[in-house]
Parts: structure tokens; C-alpha cells; sequence
């Protein structure tokens, strides 16, 4: 005589199920041991590395910005040529730290100041191309950079740098002079009604920087006689 099937409760069927799904994960990990442990130790090896890139980025930085201390206090202390070796040592030891685009920026003013104008606008290039922000540094590069280009008589492109200086950052205290500076190169390039446009908005947005308004008032006359 066939005995009943027996009736499993739901509790059962639940236990049978959860057994049944441990059975198949532990045979999965078993299949797939090796796999898993690779997977592991690659982890393993990109957090470490991680963490030593970080580690070895944060002591770079540090080394960088000591150099760059010691270079800066050379120059001050009026070892000029000393101190522009160093710095290029920071350049070339510590490139892309913030501590060699200052150095950077630091030798495009040197060699501006020493009237090298060709050495000037190669640093202040170099600062522009690898170490620019949103900030006034930058600002100060674009415009350094146009001032070397007006000395090569090209001031079209010395216009156009003045110009991005001063709209980076409008509220920076030299930035009219540098809108200035654009305007008045736009008229030496030939280009009288940009030249216009930059002085009526000159005296429209920095009515309040009188020194600056009186100027760009006076090239407003020139401009219209033309």
C-alpha cells in the first residue's frame, strides 16, 4: 500500500529552500575560489596603491613647498640668480604642485621686471597652459602674458589676453585697468569699434573707480574722433 505524500509545512519548505540556496552558494564558491581570491588581492593591491599614491602626493607636495620657501627667500635676500635656479628646480623636481606653478608665476616676473620680455612671456605661457584656475594669479598671468605680447607689438592677441584676464574675475581690483589695458590694445591692433564697445563699458560697470573712468572717458573721446 502507497503511503500519503507528506505535507511539508511552509516552515519546512522554507528550511529545505534556504538549505538547498546554501548548498548551491557554497558550491559556487568552491567552483569559483580562485576567481574570488584574485578578485580580492586586486583590491587589496589598488586600495594599498591608492593610499601610497596619496601618501607619496601629500610628501611631494610638502618637499615642494619647502623648496619653494627657500628659493623665495634667496630672491628676497637679493641672490637673484641663486634664487631663479631654485626655483626652476622646483619647476622641473616638483611639476604639477601648486608650489612649482607659483614658482612659475614667480620667474615669469622676474624676468619681466629684469626686461628678458622673451623668458617672461615663456614662464607666463607655461603658467597659463599648465597651472591655470579661477583665480587672481591666473588673472595676473593673462595679463603679464599681454604685456609681453604689446612689447612684441602684437596687439591683437595682447587685446584678447587683457580682455580674458578681466572677465575672469570682474570684481578683482585690477580688473577695469586690465579691461582698460584691452581696449586700449584694440585700438592700436586697428579694431576701433571693440575698442568702443570695452571703454562705454568701462564707464558703465566701474562708475565707482574713478581713476579708471577718467581714463576710459578720455579714449572714448579719441575713439569717436576716428
Amino acid at each position: 500500500m502507497l503511503k500519503a505524500k507528506k505535507k511539508y509545512t511552509k516552515k519546512e519548505l522554507k528550511e529545505d529552500k534556504f538549505v538547498i540556496a546554501t548548498m548551491e552558494a557554497k558550491n559556487w564558491i568552491e567552483d569559483n575560489l580562485n576567481q574570488l581570491l584574485t578578485g580580492l588581492l586586486a583590491l587589496v593591491v589598488l586600495v594599498g596603491g591608492a593610499f601610497l599614491w596619496a601618501s607619496s602626493s601629500a610628501e611631494s607636495e610638502r618637499q615642494a613647498v619647502s623648496a619653494l620657501s627657500q628659493a623665495q627667500a634667496q630672491v628676497v635676500a637679493g641672490e637673484t640668480e641663486v634664487g631663479k635656479q631654485a626655483l626652476n628646480t622646483v619647476i622641473s623636481s616638483f611639476g604639477g604642485t601648486s608650489a612649482a606653478g607659483q614658482a612659475t608665476f614667480m620667474l615669469a616676473n622676474l624676468h619681466r621686471n629684469e626686461g628678458d620680455n622673451a623668458l617672461a612671456k615663456t614662464y607666463f605661457k607655461k603658467y597659463i597652459d599648465d597651472y591655470a584656475e579661477d583665480n587672481f594669479m591666473t588673472q595676473g598671468a593673462m595679463a603679464g602674458y599681454a604685456d609681453c605680447l604689446v612689447s612684441d607689438g602684437d596687439y591683437g592677441q595682447a587685446a584678447d589676453h587683457y580682455e580674458r584676464a578681466a572677465r575672469m574675475e570682474p570684481e578683482f581690483p585690477q580688473a577695469p585697468s586690465y579691461l582698460y589695458s584691452a581696449a586700449h590694445a584694440y585700438l592700436k591692433a586697428g579694431d576701433t569699434a571693440k575698442a568702443q564697445q570695452l571703454t562705454e563699458s568701462i564707464i558703465e560697470d566701474y562708475s565707482d573707480n574713478r581713476a579708471v573712468k577718467s581714463r576710459a572717458e578720455y579714449l572714448l573721446e579719441v575713439l569717436k574722433q576716428k
